[in-house]
């Protein structure tokens, strides 16, 4: 079974804020983790549903910075994925909504 590889470690996420530094309205865009062979592998949070929002915990880990296209972008690459919290927020039914 020597072709086979596994996620080892975690090595980062990016996050795109909505609004440029703003912490509480964006999405992930993506985890990074090592694997056993030395390979990258980025896995992306797919939730299904168009009007979901997410924002960061209230941590110095998350820290902004700007992606190669100039794009406002918070980083956290503490390589402890506890540290790199974020929550998800689903919309609100609207009033009368079955």
């Amino acid at each position: 079974m020597s072709g086979l590889d596994y996620v080892e470690a975690f090595v980062g996420a990016i996050f795109i804020p909505r609004d440029p530094g703003s912490r509480r309205n964006g999405y992930l865009e993506k985890c990074v983790y090592k694997t056993a062979k030395g390979s990258t592998v980025a896995l992306r949070y797919a939730l299904g549903e168009k009007a979901l929002t997410m924002s960061l915990s209230e941590s110095t880990y998350w820290q902004p910075g700007n992606d190669i296209f100039g794009q406002a972008i918070f980083v956290c690459d503490d390589r402890q994925p506890d540290n790199c919290v974020f929550s998800v927020r689903r919309p609100r039914a609207p009033t009368g909504a079955q």
